[in-house]
């Protein structure tokens, strides 16, 4: 079908179809959900129409695209369902619905309807103990997993703003702080503010789950790498770096606050960061940093 060509009036002929399939505009997520033999690829509207919204107003649908748009009970309970039977008729767990991107997520469903265990009743499922809500453990792992793709430490908002993993109460319930939350994957403060500088000196890592861990287990010696190689760098130029990453066991201070201090501006402030972690990545040093990191 990704071949065959379509006229405009086609193509706008079978969205209207697949909206009436479907009960509502189709969104980009609806397109791999629904794999309808009739149904070119969403790509194809993007492309043919410059737009999927202009497709859309063509086929006189109001535009929707399917992830900031608020989903109906109907459409939660439907997705439940559909992954239930896509399985062979086994109620599909949290981990099961966290794992397929294209269908609402396991948060909205316990939001909308106050647990997982509701959720499922509501499908019509049968709900066993292993169907319970997000278990301590893989809500630790889906949050290691959330770190890796950002590639940084997500604050408590990023964590409620987050479709996959439980709000900020949950970790609070089980782990007491978000502090503690991250100590329980490795991730203490220091952790944290080493990771941080680490991941800048390395240019951003490819693989920030791998450096994640690789920080984690040599703090000691990447500690050492940096007071060996800041004697080179001016007392201004220390104290920048020290601040800003919070390698003195200090909280992390900002561009402006530093500025203040010194009487400059925040970009003045970042120029002379830059110029110290140019100074640190010089080859020899970064490759013995390298280095640790791979022991």
């Amino acid at each position: 079908m990704g071949n065959q060509k379509y006229s405009d009036e086609e193509l706008i002929n079978k969205l209207k179809r697949f909206a009436r399939d479907i009960n509502k505009t189709p969104s980009q997520i609806d397109f791999k959900k629904y794999n309808f033999d009739y149904l070119p690829s969403f790509d194809t509207y993007a492309k043919r129409f410059g737009k999927y919204s202009i497709a859309c107003k063509k086929a006189n649908l109001k535009p929707n695209n399917g992830f900031n748009n608020k989903k109906s009970d109907r459409i939660l309970l439907d997705d439940l369902i559909w992954l239930s039977e896509k399985q062979g008729g086994i109620t599909p767990t949290i981990e099961e619905m966290v794992m397929l991107n294209n269908l609402s997520s396991p948060r909205t469903c316990i939001k909308r309807f106050g647990s997982w265990k509701n959720a499922i009743e509501k499908a019509g499922l049968k709900y066993n103990e292993k169907n319970r809500d997000y278990n301590p453990k893989f809500a630790l792992h889906l949050l290691k997993e959330k770190i890796n793709k950002s590639q940084k430490i997500l604050s408590p908002k990023e964590i409620n703003q987050s479709n996959i993993l439980p709000d900020i109460s949950f970790y609070k319930y089980h782990f007491k702080t978000l502090k503690d939350t991250y100590k329980k994957i490795g991730l203490d403060k220091n952790a944290q503010n080493l990771i941080k500088f680490t991941n800048d000196l390395l240019n951003k890592s490819n693989n920030f789950n791998d450096l994640l861990n690789k920080v984690v287990k040599n703090q000691e010696a990447i500690k050492l790498w940096y007071k060996k190689y800041s004697k080179l760098l001016t007392c201004r130029q220390k104290d920048i770096i020290d601040r800003r990453y919070g390698l003195t066991g200090n909280k992390k201070i900002t561009l402006k606050a530093i500025g203040s201090d010194y009487s400059l501006c925040r970009e003045r402030v970042r120029q002379l960061q830059n110029k110290a972690l140019n100074k640190l990545k010089y080859y020899k040093r970064l490759n013995e940093l390298k280095n640790i990191l791979k022991g």
